[in-house]
């Protein structure tokens, strides 16, 4: 079996899964069904209208998290949300998409 490194190596931080809008989505959102809880566990406040919105706005969780990290995209809560937990969504994001990448392959 290969080590967690090894395993991370095809898990880039672009959208790699074909539902690319819904993985993004899930990773700040959550995915009850994967077992992925969403960014309101961390940050009340933060719900779907917010998320929407601004994946909307800029497409990808990559580029959202950028932006945040380089200037406000949203509200105080919104913007405190991104920039602490972005490691956060990031491993939602590994989650979802590993797991979407083995169900294709299977």
């Amino acid at each position: 079996m290969g080590s967690v490194a090894s395993s991370r190596s095809f898990v880039s931080r672009e959208p790699t899964c074909q539902s690319c809008g819904k993985c993004h989505y899930g990773c700040i959102i959550g995915d009850e069904i994967d077992g992925v809880p969403g960014i309101q566990r961390v940050a009340p406040g933060f719900g779907r209208k917010t998320a929407l919105k601004l994946l909307k706005k800029h497409g990808s969780l990559a580029n959202l998290l950028g932006a945040a990290a380089v200037r406000t995209v949203g509200k105080q809560y919104v913007q405190d949300a991104l920039t602490k937990h972005a490691d956060y969504l990031w491993r939602n994001f590994e989650v979802l998409s590993l797991r979407r990448y083995f169900i294709t392959k299977l």
